[in-house]
């Protein structure tokens, strides 16, 4: 196979996926391309307030957004708040085991009714009592001889649009909007394979990034960047090889697939035999296997098949599920979709995390950037942790681990690109035809919800 096959749109993906022992879902056995030219993208819609502005008119308040984890809400009571530029949503959950979404404002003098996540039997405004049901209706006023205009009917609480999809609670602001079902195109399709409802939360961390969401989003839809930011990683992916699917006529999502298992082109002069592959993958995420059985290429195995295997040893470890059914794919490579505009989930099981970007309150130039993990369990779900709250100045890595490092090494990125913004001289930002094609669909998408 030349150079020039290789670098066909998901060729070296799809051999791979077709020679591996176990095959992966079906829906991983093809790939897509949609033309989208070759123009640079404005360097200011990644700083300026005008556009951030034009965005938060146009864009938040039209489209669906993850606004939960579901199963963060499991009883009757509970509640969480999602925030988005000037928009507060409380949803919670119902004595049917629905889950209704608010306007999180007191309609008396404007309070926020709920500050974070919590349980109550209602909502009462700490500020003056001002209390609603679980359901939005008004339950109490205050001294209600001396509100002579407040009605039960005007003052039930505004309601926003909450619709469900595989675990994940999803809000629109626009009471027109198209449902979620319809807005998701073709994911549920893709996901049938991955049901997210046998994973419970075990990770969340909310990390606070000085730039714009686009920018910090962006760092994640391409894996072009490894060789400069990831060094590490290039003696076990191969990076330059990945798939990269945009749908023809599919607005509202996109897709890659990064084979694992294999040296990057990069370092193709270096000689790397499938045990080194192996050892050096183990030093970076199982550093208490080497040297092991488990870690050992066998005659006639692979690297892919022993991390894929060890992947598996240690999951299974980990959460006490069997995942003896799932193949070298779903155990080991990097799978991660876009739902436009901002959330980033990766179904397999080999990287079991969900990303979410939005602008921090009203600024165009900083950022909150959800990181969470979904993993199996056995037996009655566990509860969801905690979300912890990385500050600008804090590392993920001592949050997240080895993961954590390799983010941090993206966030060092992230502030320079920040002043490079405003430095630069070119009025664009300059992407490749292929393997930047995710981050072009999702300006030119983010164009059409401006323009129209």
């Amino acid at each position: 196979m030349t150079i020039e096959d290789l670098h066909a749109p998901g060729v070296f993906v799809q051999k791979v996926l077709r020679e591996d022992a176990c095959p992966p879902p079906e829906v991983l056995l093809h790939t897509s391309t949609v033309d989208m030219g070759l123009a640079d993208v404005p360097k200011d819609r990644y700083f300026s307030r005008e556009f951030h502005d034009l965005e938060m008119k146009k864009l938040w308040p039209r489209v669906w957004q993850m606004a939960c984890w579901s199963n963060d809400i499991p009883n009757p009571g509970d509640y969480t708040v999602y925030r988005i530029g000037d928009h507060s949503i409380v949803l919670v959950r119902q004595t049917d085991q629905g889950i209704k979404a608010f306007h999180n404002v007191c309609l008396h003098r404007a309070r926020q009714l709920c500050d974070g996540p919590g349980h109550a039997q209602h909502l009462r405004c700490s500020y003056h009592g001002f209390t609603w049901n679980l359901n939005g209706t008004l339950k109490e006023v205050p001294c209600r001889w001396d509100f002579p205009q407040v009605s039960n009917d005007a003052f039930r609480l505004p309601e926003v649009r909450v619709e469900q999809w595989n675990g994940f609670a999803f809000i629109n602001l626009d009471g027109k909007a198209p449902p979620l079902a319809e807005y998701l195109e073709d994911i549920p399709a893709h996901f049938e394979a991955w049901d997210f409802s046998d994973r419970f939360k075990a990770v969340h961390v909310e990390k606070i990034v000085h730039v714009n969401w686009k920018v910090c989003m962006e760092a994640f839809l391409e894996s072009l960047h490894t060789v400069g930011t990831h060094p590490q990683l290039l003696p076990f992916n191969a990076e330059t090889l990945s798939q990269y699917d945009v749908y023809p006529g599919k607005r509202h999502f996109d897709r890659t697939i990064n084979p694992m298992g294999f040296i990057s082109e990069h370092i193709a002069d270096t000689p790397f035999s499938e045990q080194e592959i192996v050892d050096s993958f183990v030093s970076n995420y199982y550093p208490q296997y080497i040297g092991t059985e488990h870690a050992k290429v066998a005659e006639g195995s692979s690297a892919r098949k022993v991390l894929a295997a060890l992947n598996r040893r240690n999951l299974e470890q980990i959460t006490g599920t069997d995942l003896s059914e799932f193949g070298e794919s779903e155990m080991l490579d990097g799978v991660w979709y876009t739902i436009f505009p901002n959330f980033v989930p990766w179904p397999t099981y080999g990287v079991m995390l969900v990303y979410r970007f939005r602008p921090l309150e009203n600024d165009p130039e900083r950022c909150v950037w959800d990181i969470m993990v979904l993993m199996p369990f056995r037996g009655e779900r566990p509860a969801s942790v905690p979300v912890r709250r990385v500050e600008e100045n804090e590392k993920l890595v001592d949050h997240l681990g080895a993961l954590g490092g390799i983010l941090d090494q993206d966030c060092e990125n992230l502030r320079g690109v920040r002043v490079g913004l405003r430095a630069a001289v070119k009025p664009g930002v300059t992407l490749s035809q292929y393997q930047e094609s995710r981050i072009r669909h999702l300006n030119q998408t983010l164009d059409e919800y401006i323009c129209g």
